[in-house]
């Protein structure tokens, strides 16, 4: 890619797609019923889908915490003006939108889908982190992400100081006991055997979701190198997408063998593949460069995701509150396809629209930079 382009189109199409798998997986959560009861009365190929669909779904959050990695992680700060600096763009424009969002999703659940009557007290501890979301559950990742911008400054530091291989041991055990350990007790309790208990104390790392933060840092300064630098970049990038398909495609293989032994469980982001597909699809992306098709679209998409995150979920509960028996009627594949289909378009379509009629308040609600003149010539020769 040109030095003078503002853009990475490799990282619009994966943020492009990150957004894309959280209407889906939204709209699969709301069709199917991941009950032992609820699946397991399904048709064989009704139950393949569902799980499968299930397990593609969740591969979205990790992928836009590994970008966040690739893109904060690599800066540098320097001084107390670079971190107060990273905390006046980045943090302080985050806390004010969502804020703005509690607010509107209050009004929203009281009024227009009357989820619940209005509580000051709830407004306040929504308000403050304190309280998750019953209603809007996709409202996890926000406080999420603001406690990993919290110390991002102070791991990019760290990380800059030491080589890469002073983080071999944190990253292996982290995988161990973070995604392993998880993933094993899904098919020992089944199958009668007693489940692993992580005793060592490494929260400080982040957990599953400050992995994936880091797993894109280490991509982008180790592994994409030398992705760049292949000889066999197509080769690559075939056997880089066949693991990503092959290991979300073995994620909805565990959910069915767990359903079928009685286990009801879901996709947790500590499931051991995720890592892998996410740095997979990234390899992939990054060896098909310049020729990813549509790269327009997916820059307007990527430029247009933190709005549709916000927007999607609320035109999901509206719709359910309006056409649940409708989508009763349809089987259940198709009315995942319409529903994810319906809501992502819906989102993108406002999204869009708002920002071009009023660009300040797109600013705000959305992060969304009002673009330039360099901007808008780079999607033209993107498309």
């Amino acid at each position: 890619m040109n030095k003078t382009q503002n853009r990475n189109p490799s990282l619009d199409f994966i943020r492009s797609l990150a957004i894309l798998m959280v209407c889906w997986v939204h709209s699969v959560n709301r069709i199917y019923s991941f009950t032992l009861k609820g699946m397991n009365s399904l048709s064989s190929a009704s139950f393949v889908f569902g799980n499968v669909a299930h397990a593609f779904g969740q591969m979205g959050v990790p992928l836009f915490l590994m970008l966040s990695g690739y893109l904060l992680l690599s800066r540098e700060y320097n001084s107390f003006e670079d971190v107060k600096a990273f905390l006046k763009k980045k943090l302080l424009p985050l806390l004010i939108c969502y804020e703005i969002w509690v607010a509107l999703y209050e009004l929203f659940a009281v009024f227009v889908v009357k989820l619940k009557p209005f509580s000051l007290g709830q407004w306040v501890r929504h308000s403050l982190m304190l309280e998750e979301f019953k209603y809007l559950r996709h409202m996890w990742y926000i406080p999420a992400i603001i406690g990993i911008y919290l110390f991002i400054p102070l791991l990019s530091i760290v990380l800059h100081k030491l080589p890469a291989k002073a983080f071999v041991l944190p990253l292996l055990a982290g995988y161990f006991y973070f995604f392993l350990v998880p993933t094993l007790n899904i098919f020992l309790a089944p199958t009668g055997h007693t489940q692993l208990s992580s005793r060592i104390n490494i929260a400080y790392m982040g957990a599953h979701n400050g992995m994936y933060v880091l797993f894109g840092y280490f991509f982008k300064t180790c592994l994409e190198p030398r992705l760049i630098r292949s000889d066999r970049k197509r080769i690559l990038a075939v056997l880089f997408a066949v693991c990503s398909v092959v290991t979300a495609v073995l994620t909805g293989a565990v959910l069915c063998w767990s359903y079928r032994h009685n286990a009801a469980i879901t996709v947790q982001y500590s499931n051991a593949l995720l890592p892998i597909f996410g740095v997979s699809l990234f390899s992939a992306v990054t060896l098909m460069g310049d020729r990813i098709p549509f790269a327009g679209l997916w820059r307007s998409v990527s430029l247009a995701s933190f709005g549709i995150f916000f927007f999607h979920y609320p035109i999901l509960l509206w719709i359910l509150d309006h056409f649940k028996t409708q989508l009763a009627e349809i089987k259940k594949p198709l009315g995942c396809l319409l529903l994810s289909g319906v809501i992502f378009l819906s989102a993108y379509a406002i999204v869009v629209i708002l920002s071009h009629l009023l660009p300040g308040v797109s600013k705000i609600l959305f992060l969304r930079k009002p673009e330039t003149k360099k901007d808008k010539a780079l999607s033209e020769n993107l498309s």
